[in-house]
């Protein structure tokens, strides 16, 4: 992001330090237009090997993603990088399904 800042410089305001604050904790989730820039693509996917190669250890991801963990302990997931991104996906997106659907009805994605 400090490479490109384009994106966020004009929402961020303040210090140095605020702004480096307000880029890493905002709920304005700015990285959203990073994606699609092929070294972004390229470190996700290396990611993505590595965490397969070598798992995360539960007691880190039920610090970051505890929603995911207890899916872990439940056997409702497996603890692959995959399996922990669509969970979250799933988890976030179920807020937002069940607030605009009257019936409540969740949609999940599939791992593929």
């Amino acid at each position: 992001m400090k490479q490109k800042p384009m994106y966020w410089l004009k929402h961020y305001h303040g210090t140095k330090e605020q702004s480096a604050f307000a880029r890493k904790y905002s709920y304005s989730d700015r990285v959203r237009y990073y994606w699609p820039h092929p070294e972004i693509k390229t470190a996700v996917e290396r990611l993505i090997e590595n965490l397969t190669r070598e798992t995360p250890p539960l007691n880190l991801v039920s610090q970051f993603m505890p929603g995911q963990y207890h899916h872990i302990q439940e056997g409702i997931i497996e603890n692959n990088p995959l399996s922990l991104i669509y969970d979250k996906i799933n988890e976030i997106t179920s807020i937002y399904s069940y607030a605009t659907d009257k019936n409540g009805a969740e949609v999940k994605l599939e791992d593929k």
